[in-house]
């Protein structure tokens, strides 16, 4: 096999490994226990394991190991917080020439249907419904038009991702998909500021609804008024 191949083969096993929960928030992570179970060289695992700690997923504790990424509260808080204040920004700067005949609004629109039809399967598949998700919010962001903005919302992907896995919130996401339908509508018709306070909402009852999942207590103030005393650092500890 072709070895950039390899990489990405062992890249995606393990991601998915941490994004199914058969590795654990918290749990150990051994190159060398990967390799033999790959039967391949530690190299590519190493390799995978440095991206997937460039995405947060894992995380270094000098002298101690390498770890899965553990989710707490006022990370979500944080995550949809950004994700809240880029989409919106983003609308705000939208060039309304996209709307209707690009490639991205053609994206949207797509990303649209296949969530669709996956929520109309008997067998619901959340990790494909979220690829077409995230695809429909990227769209949003392009709509600005600004490559830096868009790359920094690529990278909390991820993050926002792992969350939801962890904390079930695949069972409960129903009554929000209607919002994409809405928001396209909006913007089709131009009312960009309904679109905008749609997302903003969208993204609150997500964070409410895992911040409930979590056990959190007093959802509102929160998300609202966020803890900011704890040190980055602690994220993924």
């Amino acid at each position: 096999m072709d070895i950039r191949n390899l990489k990405e083969q062992v890249y995606d096993e393990i991601r998915l490994d941490i994004l199914s929960g058969r590795l654990a928030q918290g749990q150990r992570v051994s190159a060398t226990d990967l390799a033999k179970r790959f039967n391949i060289s530690s190299q590519p695992v190493r390799d995978a394991i440095i991206r997937l700690t460039e995405e947060g997923l894992i995380y270094v504790r000098p002298r101690r190991g390498t770890f899965v990424t553990t989710i707490n509260p006022d990370r979500v808080v944080e995550l949809n917080s950004a994700r809240e204040m880029i989409e919106t920004f983003s609308l705000n700067h939208i060039n309304l020439s996209l709307i209707g005949g690009s490639s991205t609004w053609n994206m949207l629109t797509l990303a649209l249907t296949e969530m669709d039809r996956v929520v109309s399967q008997n067998r619901y598949d959340y990790l494909e419904y979220n690829r077409w998700d995230y695809q429909f919010h990227l769209g949003l962001v392009m709509l600005g038009q600004n490559n830096t903005i868009t790359a920094i919302y690529q990278k909390l992907h991820p993050h926002s991702l792992y969350s939801m896995v962890m904390y079930q919130y695949a069972s409960t996401m129903h009554g929000n998909h209607q919002d994409h339908a809405e928001i396209i509508e909006y913007l089709r018709n131009r009312q960009i500021e309904e679109a905008q306070h749609l997302c903003i909402r969208h993204i609150q009852q997500a964070t409410a609804k895992l911040l409930e999942l979590m056990g959190v207590e007093h959802v509102e103030d929160r998300i609202h008024r966020p803890d900011t005393g704890y040190s980055p650092a602690e994220n993924f500890e």
